[in-house]
């Protein structure tokens, strides 16, 4: 899949989304060497950037597929600046690499994290109360430091919502103190939280995690930013070109699958994710027609979204509707490879796999690329 493209016919949807707060244990250049090799980042970071930044373009079906881009990498775990996956940890620019960002035990929040920490923490409802109250309070004033003030009373005078810090600490630190007195509430405010989220501090094992990529790489043929198929290497292979046993090959593989994907390696797993750069655009298109063919008791019934019923005029309910129909439609497509994945590692034939589909095409081609991805 080419970076950049904004055509429905190269999106298939198999996703699932980061679990939240997976990465947070890594230091922030390993964040981005994993994030970087995820299938999904890597298929839709370009849209998503343009939908950031705004690019101006009329096609109501170009802001669909960037909508649903910048969603996806939200869920990835990328929720600002969109990096090139190109790009190593070096090459970003200032704002993403910074030498503050190096020790995972401290990191900034920007204004932005403090918005989203709000968002993600208060319900919709007394999120938008709390905005709204204080926006109507500034605007009553003229200039800026009156608007500031009246945003602050205003603030002030909403009881018990905003008094609420979260399932996760947020703290500030007073850089004029003594190392000693910070250091001394750091370790008593460590104790208090780590009792009540009930968090047991391991061994730091993220030195290991390079090797893990190695093997990662090597295997699914990463390089530079994407996937190529030509450089791909069977776990066998990769032990003996690594010079190390088959199954500690394996082992690192799917510790990276997991620091990749965030969810334990399967091969219903690996389809779900890596389908979308590992199969080709041929092999989707044909897919898609054996999905959409299927008896409806095999792949249920397909709802009409309710934005598809949105007015003409209506831009927003025509984005959404093409959104979801998307979405819709590759899902079925998902569905798909996974029932095949799961039916091969079953042990099925090819024939047999074609007739509990109840379909005429061949995707021998298909079945057999996925009955390799076994480890």
């Amino acid at each position: 899949m080419s970076n950049g493209s904004e055509s429905f016919d190269e999106y298939p949807y198999f996703f699932l989304p980061r679990p939240v707060g997976q990465l947070n244990s890594l230091p922030v250049e390993l964040r981005w060497e994993v994030t970087r090799r995820h299938p999904f980042y890597i298929s839709f970071w370009s849209a998503a950037r343009d939908h950031f930044a705004r690019v101006p373009n009329q096609s109501l079906q170009v802001q669909a597929v960037r909508q649903i881009a910048a969603g996806i990498v939200n869920a990835v775990g990328v929720t600002a600046s969109v990096p090139d996956p190109r790009l190593s940890f070096e090459e970003l620019d200032e704002a993403t690499n910074r030498s503050s960002w190096l020790n995972r035990a401290i990191t900034p929040v920007s204004c932005r994290g403090l918005l989203g920490r709000l968002l993600a923490i208060l319900p919709p409802a007394e999120f938008l109360d709390v905005m709204s109250r204080i926006t109507n309070a500034m605007q009553a004033e003229s200039d800026e430091i009156s608007q500031r003030y009246a945003g602050l009373l205003e603030m002030q005078s909403i009881e018990g919502t905003l008094d609420f810090g979260g399932p996760e600490p947020l703290v500030s630190i007073n850089p004029r103190l003594a190392n000693g007195i910070i250091q001394r509430d750091l370790d008593n405010l460590l104790e208090e939280w780590r009792d009540r989220l009930e968090i047991t501090v391991g061994r730091d094992r993220s030195d290991s995690i390079p090797d893990f990529l190695q093997v990662w790489d090597s295997r699914e043929g990463w390089r530079e930013g994407a996937y190529h198929s030509e450089e791909e290497h069977t776990l066998k292979e990769v032990a003996q070109l690594l010079d190390i046993s088959e199954s500690n090959a394996n082992s690192r593989y799917r510790r990276a699958f997991e620091l990749i994907t965030g969810y334990e390696y399967s091969p219903t797993m690996w389809v779900r994710f890596m389908g979308i750069v590992k199969i080709s655009q041929v092999s989707l298109k044909r897919l898609g027609r054996v999905a959409r063919s299927r008896p409806l008791k095999e792949r249920g019934p397909r709802e009409v979204p309710e934005s598809t019923l949105a007015s003409s005029g209506d831009s927003r309910g025509v984005i959404n509707g093409l959104s979801e129909q998307v979405v819709q439609d590759n899902i079925e497509i998902r569905d798909l490879m996974i029932d095949i994945s799961e039916w091969a590692e079953a042990g099925l034939t090819d024939a047999e796999i074609h007739d509990k589909l109840k379909i005429s095409e061949d995707i021998s081609d298909v079945i057999q690329f996925i009955r390799t991805r076994g480890n």
